[in-house]
């Protein structure tokens, strides 16, 4: 209940005795419509909030103590009307919807920050509105029955008794395209493709520009052990994580050995979110 709608209370309860007291029938019809325009507006704001259905996942990589966002998809079930001033609050975090129209949905972004890692609940969300009048703030709790995987902290660290992290490693040469390995074959040119790849001698005997498509460079692969970083579980398992996303940026492949047993080095987004899980994981129950 907000201070508008404790005055409104107020001022009914005090027209009611005066009604009572005085007999004034006028005092009776205003008493009435005030009861009238509370019960209306209740039925109003009960209605709202009515046919709404939220759904939460973390917006981006959520990583133990480190701040994340939660997107919140607020949807409208109703094919025909539309709803008005919902608010969302999850974890002390608030966000408004001043219009969600028929059959429509919004999203909106909440700042959350989970202490531990591996699969954990999403916070409790609220679903609150003050429609149609600024009296009354009728609210709902919304079950969340997903949960969604927290990863380690990153710890910054560097390779154990090696070179430092990003330092340069022996040269290998993958079979994908690049500039600055060995010739793979010949092939027309592109829009895009670098002049200095185009072959001239071979060009020069052709109708059309010919390219050379080189293999493509790529430093030594790692393979991280938590055993081989120093401190706690969660600091050694933070080292992990640190490195792990240090190396996917420099696409380098990178691989994990956990209680003996290994995940082969690779690149790429989905193998990254393997390693980050199998850390989360780790020694839990």
């Amino acid at each position: 209940m907000t201070r508008a709608g404790a005055l409104f209370i107020v001022l009914t309860l005090l027209f009611g005795f005066a009604a009572v007291n005085t007999g004034n029938n006028l005092l009776y019809l205003l008493v009435s419509a005030f009861l009238g325009f509370m019960a209306v507006s209740g039925l109003l704001g009960h209605l709202n909030l009515q046919r709404v259905v939220l759904n939460a996942r973390p917006g981006q990589e959520v990583y133990a103590g480190l701040p994340a966002t939660l997107d919140v998809f607020v949807a409208n079930r109703h094919r025909w009307l539309a709803r008005f001033m919902l608010r969302v609050r999850v974890a002390g975090e608030s966000a408004l919807v001043p219009v969600l129209p028929a059959a429509g949905q919004r999203v909106v972004s909440l700042p959350i920050l989970l202490p531990l890692r591996g699969y954990q609940k999403i916070p409790e969300i609220r679903l609150e509105s003050c429609f149609p009048v600024n009296f009354f703030i009728r609210s709902q709790r919304i079950p969340q029955e997903d949960d969604f995987l927290v990863f380690p902290r990153p710890v910054h660290a560097s390779l154990p008794g090696r070179e430092s992290a990003g330092s340069p490693r022996t040269d290998q040469i993958t079979g994908r395209s690049g500039s600055d390995g060995d010739i793979l074959g010949i092939d027309d040119y592109r829009s895009g493709d670098p002049l200095r790849a185009v072959h001239w001698k071979l060009s020069a005997r052709q109708d059309s520009l010919k390219v050379k498509k080189q293999a493509r460079l790529t430093d030594a692969s790692v393979i991280l052990d938590p055993d081989d970083f120093s401190g706690s579980l969660e600091e050694r398992l933070g080292c992990c994580a640190y490195l792990i996303n240090h190396y996917c940026r420099l696409q380098r492949a990178v691989g994990l050995t956990l209680q003996g047993r290994t995940l082969a080095p690779a690149v790429g987004a989905r193998h990254k979110h393997r390693l980050l899980s199998e850390l989360a994981l780790y020694d839990q129950d």
